[in-house]
């Protein structure tokens, strides 16, 4: 039965303003209501540890097992950087793990992870770890990261690279190019394609390649600079003639790769004749022009330092911009440093066997000179073996 209310029963009611509007909260105003709620309320509860004892796991090992727990639930939402805080964290509890099936155990019951899971997060933090500044600036999503953790190096840098290019992949494009080691159909359609959509694939194709070998010619280079500076570690002086022929071509191919890539043609302009057309940097007044006429200097055969002062100019100028310009596979580059060291190693140790075994006999060892040391310098620059990549057209 409908309830009536009396105009009686409204005799004492307070009477309504002349002006009056019901008005539905705006979006801002919804989305300030959920952010004024009390951090203590609107954070993620870490909830009840589990039953440690129950689990078997040995009383030692709880204390860091509920701590990375607890740092899991804080984290909250996946983010690219918080897959690698997972990584590191399920990391240590899979270090701290006797064996595989205890390792699967702990990551069900205590983190509420498959082990396929949890093993795809280990993956991140092992594998993708050098690239994660990279993958980070990409904002790369978790899944597709797992796919690239269990990939070549070889792989993961080109896919990095068709990205920071412009291309945003699928997790299916992605998939398909590891198993088939080809670009996805979809890509090869639009670059027939002309237009627009056709020219920026195109543009798109050239940047994925342009980049990779440029990136590979700038390692190549800084390794073989490493190289050259042995005698400079070791307080002498850097040969110029040993060290700069090698250095010449490579310079000049890695210049040229950028120019291709950053510059622009257009019209000469004024003082100039009608149809003059100049490549020209974009900016005259950054960190990649200091670059490009760095390598205009490492490319010259009149522009290199007096060989008293090649040395620093390497150290101080030179080596940095390149690490600038190659980032995380710097350290990759300057790991041939250590390779060196331990080939030295190898051979004081071949030879004091080999001192040992002809104890008896007087050896005279043939006098060290300067030219031998040329040789022997520019042999190991040229080891590196830098050659232009080609492209078949």
């Amino acid at each position: 039965m409908a309830k009536h209310t009396l105009p009686s029963d409204l005799a004492d009611a307070m009477p309504l303003p002349s002006s009056f509007d019901i008005k539905a909260p705006s979006r801002r105003e919804r989305s300030a209501r959920v952010t004024d709620v009390p951090p203590s309320i609107a954070a993620p509860a870490a909830g009840e540890a589990p039953d440690y004892v129950a689990l078997g796991i040995p009383v030692e090992a709880v204390p860091a097992l509920e701590a990375a727990r607890v740092r899991l639930v804080a984290l909250g939402r996946l983010e690219t950087s918080h897959v690698y805080e997972y990584g590191a964290v399920i990391h240590d509890v899979r270090e701290a793990a006797p064996d595989q099936a205890t390792f699967a155990k702990w990551a069900k019951k205590i983190l509420n992870l498959s082990r396929r899971g949890a093993e795809n997060y280990v993956a991140v933090h092992r594998v993708m770890g050098p690239y994660r500044s990279r993958v980070e600036s990409l904002r790369i999503k978790s899944s597709t990261l797992y796919l690239m953790a269990s990939a070549r190096p070889e792989r993961v840098e080109d896919l990095l690279a068709q990205q920071e290019a412009g291309r945003k992949l699928s997790v299916k494009e992605v998939r398909a190019i590891l198993r088939e080691g080809n670009e996805p159909e979809t890509e090869k359609r639009s670059a027939a394609r002309g237009g627009v959509a056709g020219l920026k694939a195109q543009i798109a194709e050239k940047t994925t390649c342009g980049v990779a070998a440029m990136m590979d010619t700038a390692v190549d280079v800084l390794k073989a600079i490493h190289i050259a500076l042995e005698p400079h570690r070791q307080g002498k002086r850097v040969p110029k003639d040993a060290t700069m022929r090698p250095l010449i071509h490579p310079a000049r191919l890695l210049r040229e790769q950028l120019e291709s890539l950053i510059w622009l043609a257009q019209p000469a302009g004024k003082g100039f004749q009608d149809g003059v057309v100049h490549v020209m940097p974009l900016s005259r007044d950054d960190d990649w022009y200091k670059l490009w006429r760095m390598l205009q200097d490492l490319g010259g055969y009149e522009s290199w330092p007096q060989a008293a002062d090649i040395g620093s100019w390497l150290t101080d100028t030179v080596v940095p911009q390149l690490e600038w310009l190659v980032g995380d596979r710097a350290e990759k580059a300057a790991a041939v440093i250590d390779e060196m060291a331990k080939a030295a190693a190898a051979e004081r140790t071949k030879a004091t066997k080999s001192a040992k075994a002809k104890a008896n006999k007087t050896v005279i060892a043939p006098k060290a000179t300067k030219r031998n040391g040329l040789d022997i310098l520019s042999a190991a620059v040229g080891a590196i073996a830098i050659r232009p990549r080609s492209i078949d057209v």
